[in-house]
């Protein structure tokens, strides 16, 4: 008989160093499957990022009751039957996964009501909201609390909000090498794309070969991949577009390994293979700021001075091209940037493409708002950089028409953008336009340094042109 695997320490270490921080029992849930369009036919099952980092992957409808008094879990998985094994194939027994997770029980999901008074003894039961709204209304009626996953700082009771940010901020050395591992995947399918990527194609055609790479790797989208000829719309859901020459292509994927990690790279490539001389000049802007932010990582620096640093960047540039004008202090200031570059310059990264998102209260060291400086737009996290956090750095200029065009914004900012110049490339490439450019990478802080987790891919203008069109 084979044995069961043995639980990772790096499960059983996290929930030790949880346990000894809990001052109430809790009840943690990795979300049961939600219908996509019918009972029978759901969604992807992915658990709760929270139960990932203590428990690792696991099948939908399971829960664990961490008691901080004895030390003790309790798991709960979904009975064993005839009728499930017949519809999804056989599960590990009980006692299998008590061994291969370490806990000191595993009960019945179907009878968690049952068993947490008994458990609890009348103590009062902390838990956490999560995407799984019908699993979290469960956890309401269990605990008496009122939590909202959509709601930032509502999540679950503040100071276990803070004992798991805190945990979970700075990456253990076996998470790092799981986004690392995402990262070389994720790599390798941008690079499927580039080289399948010739004027002619539908968009939803190259997305097929970097969704070909994922698959080959047993990965999922860590998000729903933007890749788009119209590139100013920064969260583009639509990939039916023919690609022309003279367009850029926008490429922002990640893929999502079998532990939940993720990674979140974008880069930007000219259609034919060759940049024109405009979209060569902005690219240069962009790339000169992502690269400047990379240079000044280091423990101890605010994230909001990178924020700051990447629109100094992008402010000098866009007035070297004619886009901007005035001095770059009086452009920051007046939030004039915020034409060509609306949102923040990184994120953090890990179990979650948006690690942490929802913990802003419990991390932010000040309320979240613009850089010293500057107008807005405000940061998406204000903390400091310590040795261990894994973020993104993305840079962008879009020649958004909808901006481009809006007399309220012709009104406020017409001292400081040029927006005739920036007309012109509206009408770029018959009509279509423009689009925009973002490069992100992902980056770990270091005790000195930055070290790029994704330098292997590809960014300088005469490397790209290179590979575009490489596979055909």
């Amino acid at each position: 008989m084979t044995a069961p695997p043995q639980p990772k320490p790096c499960y059983l270490s996290r929930r030790r160093r949880l346990l000894a921080q809990l001052h109430h029992p809790l009840l943690l849930f990795s979300g049961g499957e939600v219908p996509r369009n019918a009972p029978s036919t759901a969604y992807p099952f992915r658990a709760d990022s929270n139960f990932l980092y203590f428990f690792g992957p696991c099948e939908p409808d399971c829960a664990a009751f961490l008691d901080p008094d004895n030390a003790r879990i309790s798991f709960f998985a979904p009975q064993r039957t005839p009728q499930n094994t017949l519809w999804t194939g056989p599960q590990p027994s009980f006692e299998t996964l008590k061994q291969s997770l370490g806990v000191d029980e595993v009960l019945e999901w179907e009878g968690l009501e049952g068993h947490i008074p008994r458990l609890g003894g009348g103590r009062p039961l902390e838990s956490l909201a999560i995407a799984d709204e019908r699993t979290t209304q469960r956890a309401r009626k269990l605990t008496g609390q009122e939590m909202s996953f959509g709601k930032p700082g509502r999540r679950g009771p503040p100071a276990l909000l803070r004992a798991l940010a805190n945990m979970r901020l700075c990456k253990e050395a076996d998470e790092i090498e799981e986004i690392s591992s995402a990262v070389r995947i994720t790599q390798e399918a941008h690079l499927a794309a580039m080289r399948h990527t010739r004027p002619g194609l539908f968009e939803y055609e190259v997305y097929a070969h970097l969704l070909a790479v994922f698959a080959r790797h047993a990965c999922q989208e860590a998000y729903s991949t933007i890749l788009s000829v119209r590139g100013e719309v920064l969260h583009n859901p639509h990939r039916g577009n023919r690609l022309e020459g003279g367009e850029l292509l926008l490429v922002d994927a990640g893929a999502e390994g079998p532990h939940g990690y993720a990674a979140d790279l974008t880069r930007t490539w000219p259609v034919s293979g060759k940049f024109s001389a405009e979209a060569k000049a902005i690219y240069e802007v962009v790339l000169l700021a992502n690269q400047r932010c990379i240079e000044a990582v280091r423990p101890g620096i605010r994230f909001r001075a990178l924020q700051r640093l990447a629109s100094q960047v992008l402010a000098e540039g866009l007035a070297g091209v004619g886009l901007l004008r005035g001095r770059t202090e009086d452009i920051l200031a007046s939030g004039a940037l915020s034409v060509f570059f609306p949102h923040g310059i990184g994120h953090l990264l890990g179990l979650d493409v948006h690690d942490l998102e929802g913990f802003e209260e419990a991390l932010s060291e000040a309320s979240p708002g613009p850089a010293e400086g500057m107008a807005p737009p405000p940061l998406r996290m204000d903390i400091t950089l310590k040795e261990g956090m894994v973020f993104t750095l993305e840079p962008g200029i879009y020649l958004i028409p909808s901006r481009i065009g809006s007399a309220e914004l012709q009104k406020s900012f017409g001292e400081f953008v040029n927006f005739e110049e920036a007309g012109r490339y509206v009408q770029m490439n018959g009509g279509r336009g423009f689009g925009g450019i973002r490069i992100e990478d992902n980056v770990l802080c270091t005790p000195t340094h930055a070290e790029v987790l994704t330098a292997a891919m590809p960014k300088q203008p005469a490397e790209i042109e290179a590979l575009v069109g490489a596979a055909l």
